[in-house]
């Protein structure tokens, strides 16, 4: 009995040490050790946080925003506005195929759902997505987030002398989730700028609008109505002799293309015609049973090649034009050579080809559209001022204010502007910065690989011994 007792306490007593014993481990390990597995936990949370953030729906998000804030529906408050019109059959047209070939189902082993996909419930289906989309943005922005504080806390490890701030794994990690917050920065920074850009159409419109409002100012104080009228009148004849002028242009050139063309066309006929005769001729080979056959056959080819290839000389020059009298200037080679005019040493003279009389009216025609539209312009500005001569005060009046209200309101888009341009240039620098760090963070994960490397050579050729 005592025996057994004595057996007892022993047990006990070896439990109670091993017990002290394993409590005592940590305290009796390295220091770096310590800190080098509690940065792992950490580091391996932060990996499986941001192995599923998505930048791309990020930026997603941003553009949301800023939908959202000029007005469009991202959120189909209305969800029955999918039913509403031609919606539904267009939707239908489109996916008629898809959902005869996959049939909605219930998959489950559960009751049949209340709802299944079908062209019968888009307002439903709009609301799920928009619903699903909303925590898929949501739990992206968490991921992030998550990844961040546990890197953090996998760098701020200590233990003793020991410090997890070097380790090459965390930093090399925190390089990259330091790149990633500076994209998603840079993503709100742009979507801000394109918030700001309808402020700046904004701001021109207006001054656009105030300048033209400006002559009108000056109505009251004019003597009369005839010199203006006068003066317009001048105008929009010398616009209708321009359009005259400038339509005769055209019709000409319409002309010259039109010639050119049928003889580009000829030329391209020709050239086909010829290379079809040198593909019979090839295809029909030499005349053996012809002592001069072979002879019959280069003089045939050639005289067909000749014809093909100046065909095509003079469809290229047709098309892009030619220097007809240009000759290489004396002393110069063909490769770094000038050429000139012949017998002059000026500049050659230029035979335009189709390319240039297209590109020519296309101008022309540009010209002349905006002058047939100064020319509507000033008929209109002479009729608007014929019927406003017994209103002359009223109009000023009534331009004052509106530059006044103009003129108020451009200041207001312009602090706006100016406060979103001011938060977009904020977010551009902390975006920076990020980077920033994140490159500090690649350098410090190298450095200390490239330690871990060297320390890990130095033990290996101590092992190995002399």
């Amino acid at each position: 009995m005592k025996r057994t007792l004595g057996i007892g306490l022993v047990l006990i007593g070896a439990l109670v040490l091993t017990a002290m014993g394993w409590s005592l481990v940590p305290q009796l390990q390295a220091p770096q050790r310590t800190v080098d597995s509690e940065a792992g936990e950490h580091l391996e949370r932060a990996r499986r946080a941001l192995s599923g953030f998505d930048p791309g729906l990020a930026y997603k998000g941003q553009l949301l925003k800023q939908l959202a804030a000029l007005g469009v529906d991202v959120e189909l408050e209305d969800p029955d506005v999918l039913s509403e019109g031609d919606v539904a059959d267009e939707f239908q047209r489109r996916h008629e195929r898809a959902w005869e070939a996959f049939e909605p189902m219930n998959w489950g082993d559960g009751p049949q759902p209340a709802r299944l996909p079908g062209y019968g419930d888009l307002p439903g289906m709009g609301a799920d997505g928009v619903r699903v989309r909303a925590a898929l943005i949501a739990d992206n922005a968490k991921r992030l987030d998550e990844a961040t504080s546990s890197i953090q806390a996998a760098l701020s490890v200590t233990s003793g002398t020991a410090s997890s701030r070097s380790h090459s794994e965390a930093n090399r990690l925190n390089a990259v989730i330091l790149y990633y917050r500076a994209h998603v920065a840079r993503s709100e920074a742009e979507v801000l700028r394109l918030d700001a850009e309808p402020l700046r159409h904004e701001l021109v419109s207006l001054a656009t609008r105030v300048t033209a409002l400006e002559p009108m100012r000056s109505l009251a104080g004019e003597s009369a109505i005839v010199e203006p009228i006068a003066t317009l009148q001048q105008r929009l004849t010398e616009s209708e002799a321009r359009v005259v002028e400038q339509g005769g242009e055209l019709a000409a050139l319409d002309n010259t293309i039109d010639s050119l063309e049928q003889q580009l066309g000829a030329a391209e006929t020709r050239s086909a015609e010829a290379r079809a005769r040198m593909d019979r001729l090839s295809h029909a080979g030499v005349d053996l049973a012809d002592p001069d056959g072979a002879e019959a056959f280069e003089t045939a080819m050639l005289e067909q090649n000749d014809l093909y290839r100046a065909a095509l000389r003079e469809a290229h020059a047709l098309e892009t034009g030619t220097y007809p009298t240009a000759e290489l200037a004396s002393g110069w080679d063909y490769v770094e050579g000038k050429y000139v005019e012949e017998d002059s040493g000026d500049d050659p003279s230029i035979t335009f080809g189709l390319a240039h009389h297209r590109d020519h009216r296309r101008v022309l025609a540009g010209w002349l559209e905006g002058e047939r539209r100064a020319v509507d312009d000033l008929r209109s500005d002479i009729a608007r001022l014929q019927g406003i001569e017994r209103s002359h005060r009223l109009t000023q009046d009534r331009a004052e204010r509106e530059i006044v209200a103009l003129r108020g309101r451009a200041s207001e888009v312009f602090d706006q502007q100016r406060r979103t341009a001011a938060e977009a240039l904020e977010i551009e620098d902390e975006a920076l910065e990020l980077l920033t760090q994140s490159a500090a963070a690649a350098r410090i994960a190298a450095t200390s690989a490239g330690t871990w490397v060297s320390e890990a050579r130095t033990r290996a050729r101590a092992l190995e011994g002399p």
